[in-house]
């Protein structure tokens, strides 16, 4: 488990955790990093809904609720750009067809605004492009 807690750490924690599979797929620790990722990444998906936004509810260090300033000055928020990535890596990296990760990353990428920009979703709705 890394930041289970956070839906925004936990996306980076993952990130870096895939990252470091991918350089060394035979060590030891291996198996266990394996496991670990894919169990923690699924806590992951369940905190994005159908439309792709993300829950910052509960998040300790991430969202309007924490009160958390980081170094800009400005609140912290959830870095959608790497659960976005966390979520691509590990589809490519687990070479599982039928996972929701890249679903999910298209989802919350859709979400920002960032791909299939101003096409309609039932029951969906996007502050960020409309």
């Amino acid at each position: 488990m890394l930041f289970r807690s956070d839906s925004s750490y936990q996306a980076v924690g993952l990130w870096y955790a895939s990252i470091l599979l991918a350089s060394f797929p035979n060590e030891s620790f291996s198996t266990d990093l394996w496991q670990m990722i894919q169990k923690d990444m699924t806590w992951e998906v369940s905190r994005i809904d159908s439309c792709g936004m993300i829950s910052s509810e509960g998040n300790t260090r991430t969202g309007p609720q924490t009160n958390d300033v980081g170094p800009s000055g400005t609140l912290k928020d959830i870095d959608y750009n790497k659960v976005i990535r966390a979520l691509a890596y590990w589809h490519h990296l687990s070479q599982d067809p039928a996972s929701p990760w890249m679903q999910r990353g298209y989802d919350v990428a859709w979400y920002r605004g960032w791909y299939q920009k101003g096409t309609a979703r039932e029951g969906c709705t996007s502050t960020y492009w409309q």
